[in-house]
């Protein structure tokens, strides 16, 4: 077993099989990495997809278990949770072990200064552009319509 820190991070995979290709979503999701950057306790967040399968999703760092829990239930991930080119929804929390990370060169360090600094600029960016809403979101729904399923 190794030594326990006194950070304590915990990691998000969370995936999303689709209708749609992934593209559809992911060329319009400026606006919700905008939104996502500002979630309390987010780290960093890796955008994933797997095309051929119609998959998209993401691995996140957070600061603590109870912040990752939060974000299960955010609007962002309410909302394409329960759009229509969602088929299923997967997640998993995962306690990161830090200090075998550390010897495996994981971005850990400083981590949660980092965290408040992202969290600062996204919330200036959002100040100076309105999000009327996530166009992905309206993209998905348009590409249902169109009958691009």
């Amino acid at each position: 077993m190794s030594e326990k820190s006194a950070v304590t991070y915990t990691m998000l995979q969370l995936r999303f099989k689709l209708r749609v290709p992934p593209e559809v979503l992911l060329a319009e999701s400026r606006e919700a990495a905008t939104i996502i950057a500002s979630v309390k306790g987010l780290i960093w967040k890796m955008w994933v997809s797997r095309q051929e399968e119609f998959e998209i999703g993401g691995i996140y760092l957070f600061a603590s278990r109870e912040a990752g829990e939060a974000y299960l239930n955010h609007p962002i991930v309410r909302a394409v949770s329960s759009d229509p080119a969602v088929i299923s929804t997967q997640s998993q929390l995962w306690d990161v072990d830090n200090s075998l990370s550390a010897i495996t060169r994981a971005p850990l360090q400083d981590a949660k200064t980092k965290s408040s600094r992202l969290s600062v600029r996204a919330k200036e960016w959002a100040g100076t552009n309105t999000i009327a809403g996530c166009s992905a979101q309206r993209k998905l729904s348009s590409a249902m319509d169109t009958g691009r399923t």
